[in-house]
């Protein structure tokens, strides 16, 4: 639980929502990197307090989608970023470990 919540809205909102990654080319030419940023606006103005944007400088939309399948900085961003926000539930440690040596 957070103390900054000021009111048990907001906690239930914190609770239930997972938490969220944006993560966008800023060399992308079929989607602007603007759309991300709007899209994590809309997500916080509807109360959820967890959502991180992250730019890729000189990436592309086609080397965002490679890089998650077939690994790259990207994928690894996602996965750093899984395990530091604590996302990844006591347990899960090992499984993702797993994945990512077979990455």
């Amino acid at each position: 639980k957070l103390s900054s919540l000021s009111n048990p809205v907001e906690q239930i909102i914190f609770d239930m929502v997972p938490r969220i990654l944006l993560i966008h080319g800023a060399d992308d030419s079929t989607v602007p990197f603007t759309s991300t940023a709007e899209a994590g606006k809309i997500i916080r103005n509807c109360g959820v307090k967890c959502c991180k944007e992250y730019y890729l400088p000189k990436t592309g939309h086609p080397d965002v989608v490679m890089e998650l399948m077939l690994g790259g900085n990207s994928r690894d961003i996602v996965m750093d970023w899984l395990q530091n926000e604590n996302v990844i539930r006591p347990g899960m440690q090992d499984g993702v470990q797993n994945i990512k040596s077979k990455l």
